[in-house]
């Protein structure tokens, strides 16, 4: 087992226990192991796993963005403390890994669920370092960033060209960034139709068109 799918407090506390004494009779055999959702956090579990070299992907306010939920469940203090600890998780040197879509990047540096409201305040992180949770520790967690995560020689040129400057734009505005042209392997596959016009790129094979178009098709 490599990955262990898990959401609330109690389950990670109890399977911290477990891997735990896997540890203790095989020092290091769970290493790298990974952990999902983040859903809830008992703060006190972050040693532990930190402890263990636990990994962990993260939805960044809980798996379907649930902190509201927890807060009419047990109340504010728990949704701020225990729902997707992700800042106190890597300064406790966690590699934590993104789960879902790029508008979960502006969730990371914000906090703030569909309605504006702000959860967790404390486990805000900065621009640079959403795009690193998204990027390099997701290829860590799948355990090939040798091959993923940056753009480097040797590794695959899985790419996209932004249609804005990331670091320069409000965070407000992150979850509006699309992709201009999107490589895989090297390889044009996506192309948006201004994009491909303005540089006359069209590539066989390639896909030309929006990303509002996909999600109508879909």
């Amino acid at each position: 087992s490599a990955n262990l799918h898990v959401s609330g407090d109690e389950s990670y506390s109890r399977l911290l226990s477990a891997l735990e004494r896997i540890d203790r009779a095989n020092p290091g055999a769970v290493r790298g192991w990974g952990m999902d959702h983040c859903t809830m956090v008992n703060p006190k579990d972050i040693p532990r796993a930190a402890k263990l070299g636990i990994m962990w992907s993260c939805q960044p306010l809980g798996e379907g963005d649930r902190a509201p939920m927890v807060a009419e469940a047990f109340g504010d203090s728990v949704a701020h403390t225990y729902v997707a600890p992700i800042k106190s998780m890597l300064d406790a040197g966690i590699n934590v890994s993104l789960e879902g879509l790029w508008s979960g990047i502006e969730t990371l540096i914000t906090r703030k669920d569909e309605h504006g409201r702000v959860w967790g305040p404390d486990q805000r992180v900065d621009k640079a370092t959403a795009l690193q949770i998204a990027t390099r520790n997701g290829a860590e967690y799948v355990q090939k960033s040798d091959r993923l995560g940056s753009i480097e020689v040797g590794k695959l040129a899985d790419l996209v060209v932004l249609d804005r400057d990331y670091l320069m734009i409000p965070e407000e505005e992150i979850s509006e960034i699309r992709s201009s042209m999107t490589l895989l392997g090297g390889k044009i596959i996506f192309l948006h139709p201004d994009f491909s016009q303005e540089h006359k790129l069209m590539p066989e094979g390639a896909l030309i068109s929006t990303l509002e178009k996909l999600r109508e098709r879909r």
